[in-house]
């Protein structure tokens, strides 16, 4: 704890409306992209409703050089703004340094799940039920809020869960949400959330086992009139291939084998 650090009763804000044109970028940002969308979305929140969070600026000579909030300036430049509402600090770079490691490190984004519980809160108890209504009040995309409570509507609560509690991405709740099969969705599930699978993994994953399922119903579909094989049928993923206990499905991974290797170790067990 920085000691030198001013107690909070005594501690002073300088805050001042200033001239955007007075204000300089930072010698060296933080954040050197900026996606091109979402900064016209911030620029058209700021030219509706203006901007609801200061930013903060060193003196610099005879004008202000920005610390933390570049891309709010450059937002409400785009917006056409003339002042912009700043915290004022002394000349410092560590304080300085400090204070841009903290806006972009310390700030932790809104989770997709915790967004959808948000917009059904809202849409039920203040806009009865009206999307366009409450998306209008609330200055938020249809199709963003559509899409937040899709994961409520349309998911499954394994995947919500896990996406709440951030061990999954929106991208790979997508994915795994379009697995109807409860048994194959939690194996995939596991091992997304253990092996921090991409999307494009888990839609490969989805994919294969769209296919598997395709061509057991076929088969089942066939009946006798189907051709005799040796092949063994496919396990149940409910199951542990090897104890065959459906004891903690949570714990199971899904695995590829060869179904005459899979003979052999079937034959293998029985033999114990």
């Amino acid at each position: 704890m920085n000691e030198s650090a001013p107690a909070p009763a005594d501690r002073r804000y300088d805050f001042r409306m200033l001239p955007i044109d007075r204000i300089d970028p930072p010698e060296v940002a933080m954040r050197r992209s900026m996606d091109d969308r979402k900064l016209a979305d911030l620029a058209a929140s700021i030219r509706e409703d203006g901007l609801r969070q200061p930013i903060g600026v060193v003196v610099n000579g005879d004008r202000y050089r920005v610390s933390f909030g570049h891309r709010r300036r450059v937002a409400c430049e785009m917006a056409g703004e003339r002042m912009i509402p700043c915290f004022v600090y002394d000349s410092d770079g560590d304080a300085e340094e400090r204070f841009k490691i903290q806006e972009n490190w310390l700030r932790e984004d809104t989770n997709p799940a915790e967004e959808a519980v948000y917009f059904k809160h809202q849409l039920e108890n203040r806009y009865a039920g009206d999307i366009l209504r409450m998306c209008r009040a609330l200055g938020v995309k249809e199709s963003r809020v559509n899409d937040r409570l899709d994961l409520l509507r349309l998911g499954f609560d394994d995947v919500f869960d896990a996406l709440q509690r951030r061990k999954i991405s929106l991208a790979v709740a997508k994915e795994l949400n379009k697995i109807k099969h409860d048994g194959y969705r939690r194996l995939v599930l596991g091992d997304a959330v253990g092996e921090g699978m991409t999307s494009s993994a888990v839609q490969a994953r989805r994919i294969q086992i769209e296919r598997q399922l395709a061509a057991q119903a076929a088969g089942s579909a066939a009946g006798d009139a189907a051709p005799p094989t040796s092949e063994v049928p496919i396990q149940s993923v409910d199951r542990c291939l090897l104890c065959d206990s459906a004891r903690e499905p949570n714990q199971m991974i899904y695995v590829r084998v060869h179904r005459d290797c899979l003979s052999v170790a079937e034959r293998a067990k029985g033999a114990e």
